[in-house]
């Protein structure tokens, strides 16, 4: 809850955001955190190929966007540790 001058209550958590991301992984899955709440980390890397038209060229580009995901799901850290290696397309 947000708290605004005019003591109006404003829920922040009113959505879920889902974000569908396909790539490759950057770094092999690692354990971190503690007994009590282990973690699963590994990037993820994905790419965007668009076309620059310019003075009578036509150029691809390639960007490559890096994520940091974090799994905290025991049977779904488990599968991504067993499975998951540098280079794998998820």
């Amino acid at each position: 809850m947000l708290y605004l001058n005019s003591c109006l209550f404003v829920n922040i958590n009113q959505g879920l955001n889902q974000v569908t991301l396909l790539g490759r992984v950057g770094t092999e899955p690692q354990l971190r955190g503690s007994e009590e709440r282990p973690v699963v980390i590994f990037t993820l890397a994905t790419n965007l190929q668009y076309r620059n038209k310019k003075e009578g060229m036509d150029d691809i580009f390639q960007k490559t966007e890096w994520h940091r995901i974090s799994i905290f799901k025991p049977h779904l850290r488990e599968l991504v540790q067993s499975y998951l290696k540098k280079g794998s397309v998820i």
